[in-house]
């Protein structure tokens, strides 16, 4: 593919131009299980979630061509029948309403660690919209089983029920990775806490709304915990604070693999402001202020972090 054609898709990621009929998607536990299923018309979504797909299909098709957006070619025996090729165009020519083959299609995904060669590593990089706004949506296979006294909010216990299985879920997969013989580092984190539709019934049962929230109080809601776990002895840590620029950092210190140039740059910078986002910098004596405020001093790091992401070298 080329800057034209991925253009020409990212158009497509809109109310009016989409061209995207149905969406599919599954939950599988460490025991490769299929927990939960969703097979939804894409078009009959609600706003709020069909605008966050195409946020996200708009971002798995930014960057550059030959860095992180790479054209994989197919080798010839995935053309023949019952190959890879094969198998994904029947997939698509079934607009995803033929059951058994999108079922297949989650049987070969699961199929990928187990059928890994051992002497090779194998790296996972997995976005999951488990527990996505929003909340408000009933479902025939899911029945929430937690509930929360003082609110008639059917959104709270949806979101808390949900939170449930996931770490239930985050359980069997580390259960599951503590028995590997291979060494195994597992990164849990996120990007963001739920919406103020969750929060909100929290807040009214305490007496308090969005709006009384002081600016310590505010700033909470854009933290989020993260964890770093591995099956082998690696050095215990707690209560730190970063940020997502620097958590890679942390991981490969984890895994005891040398720093390359610009992780060693972010090392230095981290030295300075210890957690650094869009909205806000922290320096090392824990003072937090707009990121805004600090700009002048931040031009080596844009012009790095640009080059990072769009540089083709």
């Amino acid at each position: 593919m080329n800057k034209k054609e991925i253009s020409e898709l990212k158009k497509q990621f809109t109310p009016d131009n989409c061209t995207i009929s149905r969406i599919c998607g599954c939950y599988v536990d460490s025991e490769k299980e299929k927990r939960l299923e969703m097979r939804e018309s894409f078009l009959s979504l609600s706003d709020a979630e069909m605008f966050k797909y195409f946020e996200i299909f708009k971002k798995t098709l930014s960057g550059t061509i030959g860095k992180n957006l790479l054209n994989l070619e197919f080798p010839l025996k995935a053309e023949a029948e019952d190959g890879e090729q094969e198998f994904l165009l029947r997939l698509k020519n079934s607009r995803l309403t033929d059951d058994a083959l999108v079922d297949e299609c989650y049987d070969k995904i699961i199929e990928l660690y187990e059928q890994k060669d051992a002497n090779t590593p194998f790296f996972l990089f997995n976005v999951t919209m488990q527990n996505h706004s929003s909340y408000s949506e009933e479902y025939d296979n899911f029945h929430p089983d937690i509930t929360v006294e003082g609110t008639s909010s059917k959104i709270l216990p949806n979101y808390l029920s949900l939170i449930k299985l996931s770490d239930q879920a985050l359980e069997n997969l580390i259960e599951y990775f503590s028995q590997a013989d291979e060494d195994t580092i597992i990164v849990f984190f996120g990007d963001h806490q739920p919406s103020n539709s969750v929060a909100a019934p929290v807040w009214k049962i305490n007496g308090r709304s969005g709006d009384s929230l002081t600016e310590e109080e505010e700033a909470l809601r854009y933290k989020v915990p993260f964890i770093i776990w591995a099956n082998y002895d690696i050095e215990a840590a707690s209560n730190v604070e970063t940020s997502a620029n620097y958590l890679g950092s942390h991981v490969l210190r984890a895994a005891g693999l040398p720093l390359y140039d610009y992780r060693n740059y972010l090392s230095q910078l981290e030295g300075q402001y210890p957690v650094l986002t869009a909205i806000r910098a922290e320096n090392a004596q824990g003072i937090s202020t707009p990121v805004k405020d600090v700009k002048s001093t931040l031009q080596d790091y844009m012009t790095l972090q640009y080059y990072n992401i769009f540089s083709q070298k």
